[in-house]
């Protein structure tokens, strides 16, 4: 089955080389040799993008000669079998990492773009409100990508709304139409706003900041930006650089500069980090003793001191020791505590609990769910406190009435056993993460918006791999109402198998 939307905007480089060609196609096709061989970064697909208009219906025939852009459009003037000539050797280049990229600025330079087989059509800022040509592009079948200069949310808000009516794969870019922009007009905090306020697409950044300038495009990339443009130019003393667009060596520094940011954000596999591990426990404080004792004493937080360094790599530090505990040998003064040397305390059940409610409300806050400070909280625990992480669910009952509603988290990994409610009949909307769910033998995989329902004796279970926040509208809800699958569950007793927190703060569990 086709997806709706299947074209990944991640990770682009747009090179658009505008007017920059003259109107020589032998100059445009040496832009696109020099800069098809720079080194590029990692995983990015590179677009070479070329401006279409067909100036003989694109300017109106009393438009002023002497206007600046109707002398530039027509003093660089390339027509139809120009243009396609270019795209077609950026269409022939050897690596897949290139691409073709065209900015059509009437209904004609559409069909234009269509017939150079463009991979992607781009939308000026210019355009972002031209309502017929938005119209003419979307019938297009091909992605899109917007820039949004001069628009304000409204503007955008309604060429979200049109693209996404259409059914159109698209993405946004941010950008400041002044040539050149200062980096401090750049406006890079609209970036994460744009990314929340549209968090189904990419957001990029449509760059006219001075070529020499590497700091705005770090700036946007660590601000949210996955897609970056940049215009590119050959000087020479007939074809002068303008304010805005880079040589080959400026745009190779920018390249670099984007490579470097990439590697600063990337987010390692796991937190395990081994060596920072070391580096850390070498300016740690070791535990030691205050006195000499005997085996089988029991230790208290006042037998022991912590100083600097640790003089043996397994002993014990100020962020290990528990208490109380117990020697299982003689020990001298000032000697290092040794994990082989001591009984360490049982951790409490509750210890359990309390670590994964903390894991509990990171994942709250990075839904952008915000619960009251007071309030009860169930953690069912089908197998025990210690399992939790494993199998078990945490409920937070909202409304309770004729009508009930419930935010339930899973964790990581965490699953909830098989079970049905004879009495109530529930909905699940999932606000956070993928959940999956097997109801009435079928299995289910919901995401952010998606909707089940369970009707009263239908057996379903649940779970998440990567953690996963979802609402539950339900009936009301009667206490013991749940009857599981498994008979060691349903042997305990309500109180047996659920532990309820009454607020954040302390972790209040009675």
């Amino acid at each position: 089955m086709e997806l709706l939307h299947s074209f990944d905007f991640d990770k682009v480089i747009v090179l658009d080389i505008a007017n920059n060609h003259y109107g020589s196609v032998e100059h445009a096709l040496s832009i696109i040799e020099a800069f098809s061989s720079l080194d590029y970064p990692d995983g990015f697909r590179i677009y070479f993008k070329l401006q279409y208009r067909n100036l003989d219906t694109f300017i109106h025939v009393d438009a002023p000669s002497d206007s600046h852009y109707v002398k530039r459009f027509n003093s660089t003037k390339l027509v139809k079998d120009e243009l396609l000539q270019i795209a077609q050797y950026i269409k022939s280049l050897p690596s897949e990492v290139f691409g073709l990229m065209i900015t059509p600025f009437d209904e004609a330079s559409v069909d234009w773009a269509i017939e150079s087989k463009a991979d992607i059509i781009k939308v000026a800022s210019c355009s972002a409100n031209d309502w017929p040509l938005l119209e003419y592009i979307s019938s297009s079948n091909l992605p899109v990508l917007a820039s949004t200069g001069g628009l304000d949310f409204s503007g955008i808000d309604n060429l979200v709304s049109f693209f996404r009516h259409k059914s159109v794969d698209y993405a946004l870019m941010h950008c400041i139409s002044v040539y050149p922009t200062n980096p401090e007009d750049c406006c890079l905090g609209l970036i994460p706003q744009l990314k929340s306020r549209y968090s189904d697409i990419q957001i990029g950044w449509s760059t006219h900041e001075p070529p020499s300038d590497t700091n705005v495009v770090i700036a946007a990339i660590s601000s949210g930006a996955s897609l970056l443009e940049r215009h590119i130019c050959l000087p020479s003393d007939e074809k002068p650089q303008n304010k805005y667009s880079s040589t080959p060596s400026e745009l190779q520094a920018w390249l670099d500069a984007i490579s470097i940011t990439y590697n600063m954000l990337a987010t390692p596999a796991t937190l395990d980090r081994p060596e920072e591990k070391c580096s850390i426990k070498t300016l740690a404080r070791g535990a030691y003793y205050k006195k000499t004792l005997r085996k089988n004493t029991i230790v208290n937080k006042s037998d022991i001191y912590y100083a600097f360094p640790v003089l043996v790599p397994s002993q014990l530090t100020a962020s290990t020791l528990k208490f109380p505990f117990k020697l299982l040998e003689d020990v001298d003064k000032n000697s290092s505590v040794l994990p082989e040397s001591v009984l360490l305390p049982d951790l409490h059940e509750s210890f359990y609990l309390k670590e994964a409610l903390h894991e509990v409300k990171a994942l709250l806050s990075m839904a952008s769910i915000t619960l009251n400070s007071t309030f009860e909280l169930e953690l069912s625990h089908h197998y025990g406190k210690k399992e939790f992480s494993k199998v078990g669910t945490t409920i937070i009952t909202c409304i309770n009435r004729e009508y009930c509603k419930k935010i339930l988290v899973q964790l990581p990994g965490q699953k909830h056993p098989l079970h049905y409610h004879p009495r109530k009949e529930e909905t699940f909307q999932v606000l956070y993460g993928k959940l999956d769910v097997i109801s009435d033998r079928h299995t289910y995989t919901l995401d952010v918006g998606d909707t089940l329902t369970v009707l009263p004796g239908v057996w379903h279970a649940f779970g998440s791999e990567s953690g996963c926040i979802f609402e539950e509208v339900s009936t009301t809800h009667f206490n013991n109402d749940s009857v599981y699958k498994d008979s060691r569950i349903s042997s305990l007793t309500r109180e047996q198998r659920k532990t309820i927190v009454d607020h954040w703060g302390r972790f209040q569990m009675v």
